[in-house]
């Protein structure tokens, strides 16, 4: 199938068919070829940027897809123009960023084209619920991406896996991992406390980070410690412990908020936790390494021993376990 008929001709969308007639060669000089696109896109009423987009990203996924990559030079130049309007700045409106997700399509996942779908999109949920057509783009998006490795692309499917966790209709996504117990307490709060928690939940990062954001403010929850102890305890006397990607980062991001409530029960829950995950759990790195950080900060009695304990089964040499129990010890040693 050739590229300029995988896609019927649509009124308004001359420019690009003349420009697809004469697409710049991939090998012709940088200059070259951006100014050409930047010619294309001035050529185009701001209005008019976001339905044409829309297009590109349409006969892109054609080019890529359904033409079996037969089309290189085509594809080549539909994926610079959509760099290219992303540099520029377009201000989609919140079902036209829905679109973009849905339309969107990579086979590399490590370009500058990767992250803006999703920035789009969420920039329109700023303090505002996430939707069903929320998730439902976001899923399509990350569908998209499921054969890329590269690391931006890997990034966005995290940060997407953890919005997705938030959507709590029924899923089987969830059913092997242990956050959830959390999930399904979330069901079964009253409309105004589940609506908090969301709250709380879209504030979570995505982040390799052991210790939380210095501008991060999470929204604060009253009955947060009794609410977590309850669903920690359920998560422990269940069939098993499983651990998604997302669930990690969410746990950790929860294991942050635990620290302003400076509960010993609680910090002993979090610690029976991470001691219940079978040997094989990825749990250094992210959630370990958090609790180890929620302890150094509380007192030396309390949390010495819980801390030597995490200490010695998953501390490594110079690594930030290590480093907090060594922090605890000088603290120690001082009073």
């Amino acid at each position: 199938m050739e590229c300029q008929t995988a896609v019927a001709d649509k009124p308004g969308m001359r420019p690009l068919d003349a420009f697809l007639s004469d697409c710049p060669d991939p090998m012709a000089a940088w200059k070259e070829k951006e100014d050409r696109y930047a010619r294309f896109w001035a050529s185009v009423p701001g209005p008019e940027r976001v339905p044409m987009l829309l297009e590109i990203l349409r006969r892109y996924r054609a080019c890529r897809v359904e033409s079996a990559g037969t089309c290189l030079d085509r594809s080549f130049a539909l994926n610079e123009l959509t760099t290219h309007v992303y540099r520029l700045g377009i201000s989609p409106s919140a079902e036209e960023a829905c679109a973009i997700l849905r339309t969107a399509y990579h086979t590399c996942g490590h370009g500058t084209d990767v992250k803006p779908p999703l920035e789009l999109a969420l920039a329109h949920f700023r303090g505002t619920p996430y939707t069903n057509e929320l998730f439902a783009s976001l899923r399509a998006y990350r569908e998209s991406l499921r054969h890329s490795r590269g690391v931006v692309a890997q990034d966005v499917k995290g940060k997407i896996g953890v919005i997705l966790w938030q959507d709590l209709r029924p899923s089987h996504e969830w059913s092997r991992c242990v956050t959830s117990a959390i999930r399904e307490s979330m069901c079964g709060m009253p409309k105004a406390e589940r609506s908090r928690w969301l709250a709380l939940s879209q504030s979570f990062r995505h982040t390799v980070a052991v210790e939380p954001p210095k501008k991060w403010d999470p929204p604060r929850i009253e009955d947060f410690a009794e609410r977590m102890k309850a669903c920690l305890g359920s998560a422990l006397t269940g069939a098993g412990l499983g651990l998604t990607a997302a669930g990690s980062h969410i746990l950790k991001n929860l294991v942050w908020c635990s620290i302003g409530c400076d509960d010993p029960e609680l910090d002993a829950k979090w610690t029976e936790l991470l001691f219940a995950f079978p040997s094989d759990t990825m749990t250094h790195d992210k959630i370990a390494a958090a609790v180890a950080y929620l302890l150094s900060l509380r007192k030396n009695g309390r949390a010495r021993a819980p801390l030597d304990r995490i200490s010695a089964r998953f501390a490594y040499p110079g690594g930030k376990i290590e480093t907090y129990r060594r922090s605890m010890s000088r603290r120690g040693r001082a009073s």
